[in-house]
């Protein structure tokens, strides 16, 4: 940040030294602490799109009625969206030609009352394979929490859904954080950062996550930065997991055998 002013300008040079004084006094060592970059809209950018429609079409063709779960907008030719309970209670359909997935962009762990709804009420459901589930809302929102949890603020940068309805994950972010929404860095108040020493920051939905960078650099200018990047990230497993990384059943008391194993196993 820089401010040009002729030294001429008398009131110029007195409103310059007010806004350095109001910087000075946010000046301190902190941390900023950065949600991961992985939300996902449901739109064309998300490879699990392309997946949901392949998946809806070998429903179609095997004769299903599909349920897309969290569906927005106008439904296609033999689709119906449901995004509550309440929702299922009211569907009529053939219950041994219907099939389900869940629309990519929808948080997974508001689907599952829905899918064990769908199941209790139609017992021949049909599921797409669980392959097909998109994580990046769900880790979105569990990155969102553990931001809330451990930081004093959280800026939440971005146009992304800003002129649309609030963004739910961020207006129920728990925790004692004061949460800020901005566009970019230049809406950064001293104020807001004079007693903060931890930062959290998040990219809006559907913004451009250069836009992170550009606050991070922000911040590194007004004193000594830490800057850790702390969310969830939920990977799929390709392949049978390793002893080394699951156990199923009741688990033996450790011996000195099996620490020197697990403290020597590749990581």
């Amino acid at each position: 940040m820089g401010i040009g002013v002729h030294r001429a300008d008398t009131a110029g040079v007195a409103m310059a030294q007010q806004v350095i004084e109001s910087w000075r006094s946010a000046w301190r060592t902190r941390r900023a602490v950065v949600a991961p970059d992985g939300a996902c809209s449901g739109s064309g950018s998300c490879p699990h799109v392309e997946m949901a429609q392949a998946q809806l079409d070998v429903f179609t063709q095997r004769g299903d009625h599909a349920v897309v779960i969290g569906g927005q907008g106008p439904d296609r030719v033999g689709t119906t969206s449901v995004g509550s309970v309440r929702a299922v209670a009211e569907l009529t359909a053939d219950p041994d030609r219907l099939a389900y997935l869940v629309q990519p962009g929808f948080v997974a762990e508001d689907a599952a009352p829905i899918v064990a709804a769908l199941r209790s009420r139609f017992p021949h459901i049909r599921g797409a394979h669980p392959d097909n589930i998109c994580y990046g809302p769900s880790d979105r929102r569990l990155s969102l929490r553990i931001l809330a949890s451990t930081c004093d603020i959280v800026l939440v940068v971005g146009t992304g859904r800003r002129a649309g309805p609030p963004d739910p994950d961020v207006t129920a972010m728990p925790g004692w954080a004061v949460i800020h929404e901005i566009t970019d860095a230049s809406e950064l108040q001293p104020e807001w950062l004079k007693p903060a020493e931890s930062v959290g920051v998040v990219a809006r939905a559907g913004s451009d996550a250069g836009v992170i960078q550009q606050v991070v650099d922000s911040l590194s200018g007004l004193g000594p930065l830490s800057v850790a990047r702390r969310g969830v990230v939920t990977e799929l497993v390709a392949g049978p997991l390793s002893r080394h990384h699951l156990h199923i059943g009741a688990v033996p008391a450790p011996t000195s055998e099996t620490l020197l194993e697990f403290a020597t196993a590749p990581s």
